[in-house]
């Protein structure tokens, strides 16, 4: 069975096309949770209108989370509330405003049940009109499974990532501190697993005006910040190793 897991935050514009591109690759036995964090506009309507019993939809109040909760951390904790509700072997991670292309499932669910724990797929970056602005995301940030360069300069890109469940069961729950939900899901495969990284693009990754994350573009984040949220990382990781 296949899981994936879907954050929304007034995706109304690209919603559709993204589960459509999703669910014609799943079999009638895989579910999409989606943690919906108290969307304003017609996202949830849009869901709504598949009808599909294979999606499920958690849908939270906008104050579920206090309101100087940043970004970051709100969109870790709508995932972790989808993920933890996921039910299958292989777990997939999804934004609502990109595109699967055609052997996005097949292609990982061959890396994972030939031994891979966790799995990334390659990337185009593309604008609201589809041109691209990126061929590779594997060429802007080389893939790395060492620690200490996921550490200091990640590339799990969650929109590319699918993994096992038993990296879900380590990840969880997620540590308490303004981190990134892929980064750390990498660092758990990283430490107790294998990783493979495919070379396909299968991910048409869209950034656009109102998208939640930047990634992809200079961060505007200060070198303090940076260090900061690196520090918090590394915290994370030695608290969950001592603990394990």
């Amino acid at each position: 069975m296949i899981s994936v897991c879907m954050a929304t935050y007034n995706g109304e514009h690209y919603i559709h096309q993204q589960l459509l591109s999703i669910l014609k690759q799943l079999d009638e036995h895989d579910e999409v949770i989606i943690s919906d964090d108290g969307s304003q506009d017609s996202t949830l309507a849009v869901i709504a209108a598949f009808n599909d019993p294979r999606v499920t939809v958690i849908s939270h109040s906008r104050d579920w989370l206090p309101a100087a909760t940043p970004v970051i951390s709100r969109v870790k904790n709508s995932f972790s509330s989808a993920l933890e509700k996921a039910q299958g072997e292989f777990i997939f991670l999804s934004d609502q405003d990109d595109e699967w292309l055609e052997g996005r499932v097949a292609a990982a669910v061959a890396e994972l049940q030939s031994g891979a724990d966790l799995v990334v797929c390659d990337c185009k970056v593309v604008d609201d009109n589809h041109q691209t602005l990126i061929n590779s995301w594997y060429e802007f940030i080389p893939p790395s499974k060492s620690l200490l360069r996921t550490l200091w300069k990640s590339s799990f890109h969650g929109c590319c990532m699918a993994f096992r469940a038993e990296v879900l069961r380590r990840a969880l729950p997620f540590p308490d501190r303004d981190i990134g939900h892929d980064t750390w899901l990498g660092l758990m495969a990283c430490w107790r697993g294998k990783v493979t990284f495919v070379a396909q693009p299968y991910i048409l990754y869209r950034r656009h005006g109102s998208a939640v994350t930047h990634c992809g573009f200079k961060s505007e984040r200060s070198l303090k910040t940076k260090l900061l949220y690196r520090k918090d990382l590394m915290l994370s990781l030695l608290t969950r190793m001592v603990n394990a």
